[in-house]
């Protein structure tokens, strides 16, 4: 089974053996063993539009490696968690650009009231992550963890988590994803521990 076959996710084993039947053309989520250099894992893999994604569920990884350029620009919150600081937040965006080789993050979104609220901060990716672990400053000296759990390979879609699992986000280039992609996304989420009936679906504008 080659390494490349893992899309955008490079799972935590040296060596993998499992046939090749046994996830080509997967449909839905499945599991299989592999073996690795500490024994026997399962991994669990996902095809995602024609692109198969697979997880260790014993070690939830990050996305394998990020290209900032390549992320920068505008991301619709399709659903998150919900908390205190995005209370009665709905149409909301994050944008991420490079300016001076600085990753800087403008957060917006529309209140119940009509008005729109936004806030700027910085991000900083954290040495040897391949860029897929972040620390968000808004305010300063607090710096929080931002870590890209997967993405797609054309940079369509994200889900972003923090490492404490008190945060998430999906996100999207386009105001809304497919039924059939969120229940995909959500067998990811629970692969990484993390749980989909906690999220709150952001409302976007679907005429934009």
């Amino acid at each position: 089974m080659a390494r490349h076959a893992y899309s955008s996710i490079i799972l935590a084993v040296n060596t993998i053996s499992a046939p090749e039947k046994d996830y080509k053309n997967t449909q839905n989520l499945c599991h299989f063993k592999v073996l690795n250099n500490k024994g026997t894992d399962f991994v669990f893999c996902l095809n995602i539009n024609k692109s198969v994604m697979c997880f260790l569920k014993s070690n939830p990884t990050t996305a394998g490696q990020v290209d900032i350029e390549k992320y920068a620009g505008k991301w619709y919150e399709i659903a998150r968690y919900p908390n205190s600081f995005e209370r009665n937040c709905d149409f909301t965006t994050a944008t991420y650009s490079l300016k001076n080789n600085r990753i800087q993050v403008f957060n917006q979104c529309r209140k119940a009231d009509g008005t729109k609220t936004g806030i700027k901060g910085k991000a900083f990716p954290v040495k040897g992550s391949n860029n897929t672990k972040l620390k968000v400053q808004f305010f300063w000296p607090f710096r929080a963890g931002y870590w890209i759990i997967a993405k797609d390979d054309d940079y369509q879609w994200a889900l972003v988590g923090s490492p404490s699992k008190k945060y998430f986000w999906v996100l999207a280039r386009n105001p809304e994803l497919s039924p059939d992609l969120i229940q995909k996304l959500k067998e990811v989420m629970k692969v990484h521990g993390y749980f989909p009936e906690r999220l709150y679906f952001t409302k976007q504008d679907l005429s934009t």
